[in-house]
């Protein structure tokens, strides 16, 4: 637990530490380390550390993944959250799924915030190569928690 703390303590620092315009996921680091890993959901188990240049760092990926704006449609009623843009909790990019239970409804300016944040750690796990696909998951998971 302690050398899993201390990645995550590093991959948090990413965030933190003189990037300040990446903040918002400050609170989510003691959940993060507190949270068991098998309390996320909304992962496609089809994407893995070992698969993520062949998917999700794939350009354009993420866009072959989006559900249709029916299977939306119908879940719209019952999604948690409030707002207009409907989000995956999990970012596809991030290896999230189309599950109901990884989509949630969210303000404009909440989902612009959140897709910054994204972009950020697909950067980080699929250019930068300094984030573990599992802790970028972890991470995102818990933002705004």
């Amino acid at each position: 637990m302690l050398k899993q703390t201390a990645i995550l303590a590093f991959a948090f620092c990413a965030f933190g530490c003189g990037a300040a315009k990446h903040t918002a996921v400050a609170p989510s680091i003691a959940a993060l380390v507190n949270s068991p890993i098998a309390e996320i959901r909304g992962v496609e188990p089809s994407v893995t550390q070992e698969n993520i240049q062949q998917t999700i760092c794939v350009s354009g990926w993420s866009k072959t993944r989006r559900p249709s704006r029916k299977y939306i449609n119908r879940l719209r009623p019952n999604l948690p959250g409030h707002g207009e843009i409907i989000d995956h909790i999990i970012a596809l990019e991030l290896g999230g799924s189309n599950a109901p239970e990884n989509l949630q409804l969210q303000t404009v300016e909440e989902a612009r915030r959140k897709d910054e944040e994204e972009n950020y750690l697909h950067r980080r796990v699929c250019r930068i190569g300094d984030l573990m696909l599992r802790d970028a998951q972890i991470l995102i998971y818990n933002y705004r928690k």
